[in-house]
């Protein structure tokens, strides 16, 4: 400080220090607001705080209330200019306070104002919005009142950024309440010099762009983005350019016709303007666009066009990134044109070597930014590239050296998921040679490792679950290879535990995960209203496109042409609401995987050695599990002391033909329809020791709708012969059969719903009577275990612990018909545990004809959430009259009671299994001996039983194979 400015200091310190001593508080406060007032013009905010203090200390001693909040004001604004915002909230909140008492509108306003700019800087959200408030009531619009108008400004402009602040999710409605102060703003601060005019239009428009893609006004988001991307670049704000243009691709991506022409005109203008990186943002986004826009016609000349130019933009745009020292947008850009140009390669092979060359680039460049993620799958897709048949020259060498690179990306980029479907992909290359070599072997192991450690890092359910379908997909080009080895390989012990490790890789692990920690996945659906509210809809959609699907194929079939192209179009909105449901969804779950980590994580299921069933097995019991490929099957049988595989081949053809229409005739009952074929049957079953009683079988594919307990069997059927039960994986059967008994709180609850007040379903007179009757037979309780006429919210309130729950209503795969339908997502609420469920409702028990983990439907939900260990459900239509016999021949069996219909008394109580088979084979004993010839097998055919056949009633003594039921 100037020697002339200390002097004038010390003078001002003497003075408030004379005035101090005499007594004479009036000059005193004069003389400090001259000294606090220098200090802060010298820019010395610490020390011109501390008089503004002293200063509101005296003030307050004359009774200048309005003065004393005028020091405040002044000594929080110097501490804020000082840098101690925290110390300068209470002076800020002081001086408020007793201006608001005090002093007037305008004198309010700008205590307020200057509180407001302070915590803005903070984001303390909550006082943001408190101090907007207050300005926005004492400041109404108006413009004679320069002070309040510019408070007014500010006001607005923070209320609209607060509500347009990012949230948990961008939430439509706070952001349609932001934009008209968005534009207020605008309107505003334009003839306001007091603002950066154009920086804070930029901000404002970018609130304003977004409330319009929420809405789904994508033209005039997009316009309001490209308007922020303008304002960025005219002035030099990179960030806010930079913004600008990521927010118009995101919005314009959605509508990529659009997107196609407003991008190649923005590129347009930007090279003329010389805006070499704009251009080239441009470009790159033109290329995305290009990439998702829909040919309609669609004609494959028009798609490789569209291909061929998105590849020229993106690359285009890789050069120019590339002179502008942006390498890794460049890279970007380059792998955009290398994806886009792959989808030539395969119709136009002279394009190979350039895509190859473009790839490679990209890969250099995010080398060169460690950017290793991206250069993984650059590599991985050259490798593809390469690969593809008919390979390019030397391409098994050169591919597989892309692959390893890739691998090693991935390892340095930490993506083990990516790192295994590269080793997953080795495999798969040397297969195809078809040398059954050690390297071979060593790749399939080497993949397994990997998947297994991949599998683990993957803690999300729907990301896990995601993976495991695209591992299922690749991983039936390497069990195809297996089998084909068989001949050769079928002998080694390396070769049987390749093929049940990629067996047992994928397959029903993501409905064991579940089993293991549902509250990780399923938990979350019952807790978040926004993520149930679409996983119900995603169901329903795909309720509606299943039943589309269906209408057309018998359009189709009919020759019904006109309808089967309005089905056409029908089932094409229909897959594209689902795919929108999903999408969704996974927006959702990405989300919550965001705010909460640890409740998404699932613990990991390990894959099932043969020995962990062998240890479980009980004598008489075979355990089968199958992989099928299009009619090609590999069979696994396991008993307590033996394990063989086997690789039957029939005749292909006629093997799936036979399989598919045991599946047909099945949900129509028709068990004597089946044709007989030992063939057949031997590959399906094998043979099967003198001492079994009991199968559990484990299907895949097709075979998830095969029933089993209908097969021909020598002179009978395979559920006359045996105990039978179908479990969705290893792993879910070892947890069913391992989960510990508990203690019922009472042995039954029967729920039924008799549709009379559904006019979308056929009513059931006899549900009611079914459950009432149940409960008097064998539970000795006529009415309080039962809930009939069943209500969905009453059914899903209830918090029981039972041995038996057992429901009689209209059912499918989709869902349980109550009062609503009660669907898989509607049960994660439930709180009613069971030992063993008793489903009479028709398909309940159908399987999806797809491959998939959830393929048991309802059933799966039912059996995670109230831990059951077994169910007896139906594969076809069930006969109203037919159900109430039938559950009371099977529960007297699970009993060891006397049941109601004319049949001999079990000796004693049964497993599930065993019950099941026995009352099937009683009810058709009863309607045969009335009916004779004309009796319907669907009385007695349909039941099965999912889960542990062993499963019995808590603390009773079962039979569990049943030999005495025959």
């Amino acid at each position: 400080m100037s020697d002339s400015r200390e002097r004038e200091l010390r003078a001002l310190t003497a003075a408030v220090t004379a005035f101090q001593r005499s007594g004479n508080l009036g000059d005193e406060v004069k003389a400090r607001q001259r000294r606090a007032g220098r200090l802060t013009l010298w820019e010395r905010y610490d020390e011109a705080a501390e008089e503004f203090a002293r200063l509101a200390a005296s003030q307050r001693l004359l009774g200048l209330r309005v003065e004393v909040g005028i020091s405040e004001l002044a000594c929080a604004e110097s501490l804020s200019r000082a840098g101690k915002l925290d110390e300068s909230l209470a002076h800020f909140s002081a001086a408020a306070d007793c201006l608001d008492r005090h002093g007037s509108v305008e004198e309010r306003a700008v205590a307020h104002d200057a509180w407001l700019a302070t915590v803005a800087q903070q984001g303390d959200r909550d006082t943001i919005a408190a101090r907007c408030e207050v300005i926005l009531e004492l400041a109404p619009e108006r413009d004679d009142l320069p002070l309040l108008r510019a408070a007014r400004l500010r006001a607005v402009y923070h209320k609209a950024r607060l509500l347009a602040a990012p949230d948990e999710e961008e939430d439509v409605d706070r952001l349609s309440a932001a934009e008209p102060l968005a534009r207020a703003v605008i309107d505003e601060v334009a003839d306001n010099p007091a603002f950066e005019s154009r920086a804070i239009e930029g901000q404002m428009r970018m609130i304003i762009g977004r409330a319009r893609q929420e809405q789904g006004d994508l033209a005039a988001a997009s316009s309001e983005f490209a308007l922020v991307a303008e304002i960025g670049l005219e002035q030099g704000l990179s960030e806010m350019s930079d913004l600008g243009m990521e927010f118009l691709g995101r919005a314009l991506r959605e509508v990529p016709d659009l997107g196609v022409v407003r991008f190649s005109e923005l590129a347009e203008r930007h090279r003329r303007a010389g805006q070499r990186h704009a251009e080239a943002v441009c470009r790159y986004q033109r290329a995305q666009c290009l990439e998702r826009t829909r040919i309609s016609p669609w004609s494959l000349e028009a798609a490789m066009e569209r291909a061929k130019i998105g590849t020229g933009e993106a690359e285009r745009a890789g050069e120019i990134f590339d002179t502008l020292g942006l390498v890794r947008k460049a890279g970007d850009a380059y792998y955009q044109a290398g994806h886009m140009l792959s989808q030539v390669c395969g119709f136009e092979e002279d394009q190979r070597p350039r895509c190859v060359e473009i790839l490679e680039t990209a890969s250099q460049r995010f080398a060169a930014t460690e950017a290793w993620w991206v250069k993984g799958l650059a590599e991985h897709l050259a490798a593809f590239v390469i690969f593809m048949h008919p390979p390019m020259p030397s391409g098994e060498e050169r591919s597989l050296a892309y692959l390893h690179r890739s691998i090693d990306s991935f390892q340095r980029g930490d993506r083990p998921l990516e790192e295994a479907t590269s080793r997953l992909e080795i495999a798969v290359q040397i297969g195809l040679r078809g040398e059954w070599t050690d390297d071979w072997l060593d790749a399939i192991f080497t993949w397994l490792r990997s998947h297994e450690l991949a599998r683990s890092a993957t803690l999300l359910a729907h990301r896990r679950q995601d993976d495991d379908r695209r591992t299922a997909q690749m991983l039936t080009l390497v069990i195809g290879h297996l089998q084909d080895a068989a001949a050769t390989c079928g002998g080694l012990r390396r070769w049987q535990e390749a093929i049940w490790g990629a067996a047992q890789a994928v397959k029903g692990r993501a409905f064991l995960d579940q089993q293991v920690q549902h509250e990780a996945w399923s938990h979350l659906l019952a807790v978040d209203p926004s993520l149930r509210e679409l996983t119900g809809q995603a169901e329903m959609a795909m309720v509606a496109l299943e039943q589309t699907e269906w209408n057309l194929q018998s359009a189709l079939f009919t020759g019904d042409m006109e309808r089967a192209q309005r089905l056409g179009e029908s089932r094409d909105a229909a897959q594209q609401a689902l795919r929108t449901y999903e999408h969704e969804q996974r927006e959702r779950l990405d989300q919550l995987t965001r705010d909460q980590p640890d409740a998404m994580q699932l613990v990991n299921s390990e894959p099932v050695d043969p020995s962990e069933i062998q240890a479980v097995l009980r004598p008489g019991e075979l355990y089968l599990e199958y992989l099928w490929r299009y009619g090609h099957l590999v069979r696994f049988a396991i008993t307590a002391d033996r394990f063989d595989i086997a690789v039957p081949d029939p005749n292909r053809m006629p093997f799936l033909t036979w399989v598919r229409e045991a599946s047909k005739l099945a949900r129509h009952g028709t068990e004597e329809g089946m044709a007989a074929n030992p063939l057949f049957m031997d590959a399906l079953l094998g043979p099967i020791p003198a001492k079994v009683n009991t199968l559990i079988i484990c299907p895949q594919g097709e075979l998830a709708a095969t029933p089993w307990h209908l097969l021909p069997f020598e002179d009978t059927t395979v559920g006359d012969r045996f105990s039978t039960s179908v479990v969705p994986a290893a792993g879910s059967f070892l947890r069913l059969r391992g989960s510990p008994p508990r203690a019922a709180d009472a042995g039954y609850l029967g729920v039924a719903y008799n549709a009379r007040a559904r006019t979308d379903l056929s009513y059931l007179p006899g549900v009611d009577r079914e459950v009432t009757m149940i409960a008097q037979q064998h539970f000795g309780d006529d009415r309080g275990s039962c809930l009939t006429s069943a209500d969905s919210d009453t059914f899903l309130g209830l918090r029981r612990s039972v041995e038996l729950l057992h429901v009689a209503s209209h059912a499918n795969r989709h869902g349980l018909h109550l009062s609503t339908t009660v669907t898989p997502v509607d049960l994660l609420d439930l709180k009613i545990r069971a030992d063993i469920l008793l489903l009479t409702g028709c398909e309940a028990g159908d399987f999806a004809g797809e491959d998939t983990n959830e393929f048991l439907g309802i059933v799966r939900q039912l059996l995670i959430v109230t831990h059951a260990r077994a169910a007896i459900v139906s594969i076809a239509a069930v006969s109203e009259k037919a159900a109430p016999t039938f559950s009371d021949l099977v529960v007297a069996a699970l009993l060891g009671h006397a049941p109601a219909a004319p049949v001999a008394q079990p000796a004693r109580s049964l497993a599930v299994g065993a019950a099941t088979r026995w009352a099937r084979q009683e009810l058709r004993r009863m309607v045969t001996s009335t009916t004779g010839s004309r009796a319907d097998p669907l009385w007695w055919s349909p039941w099965f039983v999912v889960g542990d056949p062993a499963a019995v009633l808590t603390a009773r003594v079962a039979d569990p194979g049943g030999t005495h039921g025959r």
